[in-house]
């Protein structure tokens, strides 16, 4: 009896085990570099995805602000300054808050001072477009704009119809779709047609005042409820909103809302710099082998792996490949390309990953990817060897054969 209980103590003590276990398991994908930013007042903070809880980045040297979007390509912070007066685009330094005003948004084919709001930013990773929305006045913002980022000039894409106020809150892109809020002052969900600007009811969030921003990564559609400093997580389909928690409290930040949110993820690959090989190019002897180093950096999700890929004809035909190793001491990924015979042509490709499957590739036509294996005699020295040969030839004979006229 004693037995049995036992045994069935191992067990149950065991399928716990596997039920904890199982439960920690992160699914696959789940790796999450992003990074939620936001605006409150005048001040730039991180937002914890996890808790809703805003941490300062810094004071942000501009004001009236409204509207937070992600270039993830170009690594670039978008906002709107003086958005409900005189709009003008700013970039935000993600990391001292400082933001440099690129210029007014002016809607083209009208008088450069009929735009009073832009209310809403959102850059579509599908096109590289930067859109807006935008009217003459608050409080609506029924006019869809595309920006350009490099001059602030604004297009007119569509007119926004088929919500409470045909006006557009906030705006995100997932996978290409617009996604745009409404509020009135619950907020609620709606896709809208980029070329027509018609709206499609998905459901109410059940939350007041939503600014938005998804993470492509995890596939976490967020949001805040500005006026109630809350973080919660919405859902594409039903437009249900759940809350995650609390942003701030009315204490902090000077008693501001936050009035924008953007989530900053990595697209970008990593940076390759130029390589470095030991023995150089030029001096590489046949059957010596070649040490390749290079640096690899990825600021956001972090370098996965880099691979050496290399060609013993020149190019025609790539076959060998080497995993690059981190060397702890000099911070470089280094591999080996073992010695091959004279004449050899030996070019390389290095070819570098991020944890998110961003990669970059050097493609081996650059002129430092490449060397030739020195011949013992190269053909250049082949005459001058002749010539000296020759030379002392001459040299050696006459002094063993004197010109006659000395005898005379």
């Amino acid at each position: 009896m004693k037995r049995d209980i036992l045994l069935l103590t191992s067990l149950t003590a065991i399928l716990i085990g596997t039920l904890v276990f199982v439960s920690n398991i992160q699914p696959v994908g789940a790796s999450n570099s992003a990074i939620l930013y936001g605006i409150i007042g005048n001040y730039l903070v991180t937002v914890d995805q996890a808790t809703g809880n805003a941490t300062e980045v810094g004071i942000i040297n501009v004001t009236g602000l409204y509207g937070l979007a992600y270039d993830p390509y170009r690594d670039v912070l978008y906002s709107v300054a003086n958005a409900t007066t005189d709009p003008e685009l700013v970039i935000i330094d993600r990391t001292t808050a400082h933001a440099s005003i690129v210029e007014p948004i002016d809607l083209e084919g009208y008088d450069p001072t009929f735009l009073g709001l832009v209310e809403a930013l959102a850059f579509n990773p599908a096109d590289s477009v930067l859109y807006g929305s935008a009217g003459p006045a608050p409080p609506i913002s029924s006019m869809l704009i595309r920006i350009d980022p490099a001059t602030g000039n604004a297009t007119q894409v569509a007119t926004i119809t088929g919500t409470p106020q045909n006006d557009g809150d906030t705006l995100v892109f997932i996978n290409g779709t617009l996604y745009l809020a409404d509020s009135t002052p619950s907020s609620i969900l709606f896709t809208v047609d980029l070329s027509t600007g018609a709206a499609t009811y998905i459901g109410d969030i059940g939350f007041n005042h939503v600014k938005s921003a998804y993470n492509p990564e995890t596939q976490t559609l967020f949001g805040v409820a500005s006026l109630d400093r809350l973080l919660i997580q919405i859902s594409p389909s039903t437009g249900q909103g759940t809350l995650v928690g609390s942003t701030h409290t009315s204490e902090e930040f000077e008693g501001a809302f936050m009035s924008a949110i953007a989530m900053v993820y990595d697209k970008r690959p990593p940076d390759i710099d130029i390589p470095a090989q030991d023995p150089p190019a030029d001096i590489v002897q046949p059957y010596q082998n070649v040490t390749i180093s290079v640096n690899v950096i990825d600021d956001m999700s972090g370098v996965k792996n880099v691979t050496l890929v290399y060609s013993l004809d020149n190019g025609t035909t790539w076959e060998e490949q080497a995993t690059m190793i981190l060397n702890a001491t000099t911070g470089l990924y280094e591999a080996m390309i073992l010695g091959q015979p004279a004449d050899t042509w030996v070019r390389f490709k290095i070819i570098a990953y991020d944890n998110l499957g961003n990669n970059a590739t050097l493609d081996g036509t650059e002129p430092y990817c490449g060397y030739q294996l020195i011949p013992e005699f190269p053909p250049s020295l082949v005459l001058p060897i002749f010539m000296i040969i020759t030379l002392l030839t001459v040299i050696f004979y006459k002094r063993k054969h004197p010109p006659l006229w000395k005898f005379i």
